[in-house]
């Protein structure tokens, strides 16, 4: 990873930070928050994109840090769902399917079944959160409080 591609990462990861803040805070967030958080997303998306469009091979794909990524964001998400923060929890499960953590190089008709069925669950329980948070921002709490009172018995 060279510099431009470090410094396009960290600025898109800071915009988006702003962003989610201005977002889900109270309307006491002044706008400047949020534009900056767009010129950082803008700035780093542009640093970081402008290194693929080069014609020279890229290198071979780093397996590892993929299945590293996507593990910290799912354990995050998983984390931030027990919590009670089904926003946060919903923002990390979605970036980790950015982070295919088995081989990119294999493709979707190729893969084994239970890999698909994996991916199809996560991207399933991403969308759950999103259909849950725009619908009833008090459903995290039912569906946990079910939760616990199934494991009891009650």
């Amino acid at each position: 990873m060279n510099s431009k591609s470090f410094i396009g990462l960290l600025l898109l990861f800071t915009g988006g930070g702003f962003i989610g803040y201005g977002v889900t805070r109270e309307p006491e967030v002044p706008a400047y928050v949020l534009l900056a958080g767009f010129i950082l997303l803008g700035t780093g998306g542009f640093l970081f994109g402008s290194l693929f469009g080069k014609n020279k091979p890229l290198g071979k794909s780093p397996v590892a840090t993929l299945v590293l990524l996507y593990a910290g964001f799912t354990l995050l998400g998983v984390y931030q769902l027990a919590k009670g923060s089904p926003q946060d929890a919903m923002s990390s499960l979605g970036i980790a399917l950015a982070f295919d953590p088995f081989d990119p190089k294999v493709t979707w008709k190729q893969r084994p079944i239970w890999q698909k069925m994996w991916l199809v669950f996560h991207l399933t329980l991403v969308l759950f959160l999103l259909a849950g948070m725009l619908s009833d921002a008090g459903f995290i709490k039912d569906m946990q409080a079910g939760f616990r009172d199934g494991f009891r018995g009650q």
